[in-house]
């Protein structure tokens, strides 16, 4: 196990692109005008449908199909946990993991939450997680010679796109689209090289793209700068589309899924987490006092400007830490909390933690009932330009029974109604608790996460012509095992999507 060696044993193969954030939303658009003519006939040729990417809660999608279990049961429920979600934080065997002990030959471009990079057979170069900049000297590659082997061969490899400009849309995109055609390039190399029962990768420029550029996708600027921004993005989706044409010409007997993590929507407005605690009282703020670091830090920032999360936040991360409290933590180093008086606080936009807890331990019924007012307000919380509910379901971390990661889940988690997201700084010149993105030209969250991905299959084994309906994305793992003609763990969660299978003889 762990060898790599070329060519391998005859099966029914399996081929995973991942399109990171990828939803019918704008995949439709971009068919119908002729951007992704390729993804248009795969899906006349196989099978498509929408699947449900949460399962419970907000579950983290990537991990959620690699093991086949519900967020509950791996404990992975948000993007981030305490701290940056890495593969440490995946205590359940993965897809690959399952295929390597059953022989299988695994490749592995891109997949977040991979790094630190663990054994398989085969070979893996990590994707998003882990909290190190791509520019790090650091081991991402299975196995560690695998990245010299790249270097000689291909020329080059950019693990991310952290030098991406966050001032002009038009290098924001370009760059991704440089890192991407490098991703491409690496991929046809390996792919070409070594032949695997089981091949993934995974593109994340579209969730960058949309979280940023929403309005422009949705085509609601008209000056001719901003026509050469459509444009460019326009070139991302059928740089994507054209890899995916490759790969169905030139593998006419294997198995191509094609999935994403989870949807996407315009934004409605950021909710200021932290800001409603202190109108209703749950949170007592401190006026902000000079600190000559913090002061150091505002003045890098403002003459940074685009750099200044690279310069700092990531290249000076460990010195950062070294002054900066967890609790000063929770307010981006702008504002501070009166932790004494504070009741109540969001350490990460998904939840609401109770602070001073301690003074709680003998006095649960007032620690209940703390909790209990709380989740009413969240309940009751409405958008005042819509009159919407804030949030779609607000309950106590015990009623989703976690069976890992409890002792760091907040208190009090919620899920959203489509269109708005959380934000836990606090800010002292703005005092509102929402902000609308809906005229902004270019800003992250100008388009957000939604609960439908997506899920196209094709191949040998797979029906022709078909719309699915009902699934999720913890089924894809169970399904492709199935096909590969493994058995399937007890433990997993997901089913086998025996309707989009065919059967022998047909």
């Amino acid at each position: 196990m762990g060898s790599l060696t070329a060519k391998s044993s005859n099966t029914n193969k399996v081929i995973v692109i991942g399109l990171d954030g990828a939803t019918f939303n704008v995949l439709n658009p971009m068919m119908e005008k002729g951007i992704m003519p390729n993804l248009k006939k795969l899906i006349k040729k196989g099978i498509f449908g929408e699947i449900d990417t949460y399962v419970t809660g907000m579950g983290q999608g990537w991990v959620s199909f690699m093991t086949g279990k519900d967020p509950v049961k791996h404990g992975i429920f948000y993007w981030t946990l305490s701290k940056g979600v890495t593969s440490s934080f995946i205590k359940d065997k993965t897809l690959w993991d399952i295929l390597s002990d059953y022989g299988k030959k695994v490749g592995l471009i891109n997949v977040p939450y991979t790094y630190p990079p663990k054994q398989i057979n085969g070979f893996l170069i990590s994707g998003l997680g882990g909290g190190v900049l791509p520019s790090t000297k650091v081991v991402f590659t299975y196995p560690q010679e695998l990245y010299s082997e790249i270097l000689r061969e291909v020329g080059k490899y950019e693990r991310g796109w952290i030098t991406l400009d966050y001032e002009d849309p038009f290098k924001f995109v370009n760059k991704i689209i440089q890192v991407t055609k490098l991703r491409i390039k690496t991929a046809k190399y390996l792919y070409k090289k070594y032949d695997c029962d089981f091949f993934m990768i995974v593109f994340r420029g579209m969730d960058a793209i949309q979280h940023r550029l929403w309005n422009y996708i949705d085509f609601k600027f008209t000056s001719e700068d901003d026509i050469k921004v459509v444009n460019l993005i326009q070139s991302y989706y059928n740089l994507v589309d054209s890899y995916i044409g490759m790969i169905i010409k030139q593998n006419p007997d294997k198995n191509i899924f094609i999935i994403s993590d989870h949807g996407f929507v315009p934004s409605k407005a950021i909710v200021y987490l932290n800001e409603f605690l202190a109108q209703k009282g749950y949170l007592v703020k401190n006026e902000p006092k000079v600190n000559l670091k913090l002061k150091v830090l505002e003045i890098a920032k403002m003459l940074l400007g685009a750099y200044y999360k690279k310069f700092l936040m990531y290249r000076f991360i460990n010195k950062f830490n070294k002054f900066r409290t967890k609790k000063l933590k929770l307010s981006r180093l702008e504002s501070s909390t009166n932790w004494d008086q504070t009741l109540a606080f969001a350490s990460s936009p998904f939840g609401i933690s109770i602070n001073l807890k301690e003074k709680y331990t003998n006095l649960r019924e007032k620690y209940e009932k703390l909790r209990k007012a709380i989740i009413t307000e969240l309940s009751q919380l409405k958008y005042p330009d819509s009159g919407e509910n804030v949030f779609e379901k607000v309950y106590k971390k015990e009623a989703i029974n976690l069976q890992r990661n409890f002792e760091i889940a907040p208190d009090i988690l919620f899920e959203y109604t489509e269109g708005f997201q959380g934000n836990v700084e606090i800010n002292f010149k703005n005092k509102t608790i929402f902000m609308s993105l809906a005229k902004e030209r270019f800003k992250f969250g100008t388009g957000i996460h939604a609960r439908n991905g997506i899920l196209i299959a094709w191949g040998k084994c797979i029906k022709n012509n078909l719309k699915i309906k009902n699934a999720k994305i913890i089924d894809v793992a169970p399904t492709i095992l199935s096909i590969i003609g493994l058995p399937i763990p007890n433990d997993m969660d997901g089913r086998v999507l025996k309707e989009i299978i065919k059967t022998k003889g047909k």
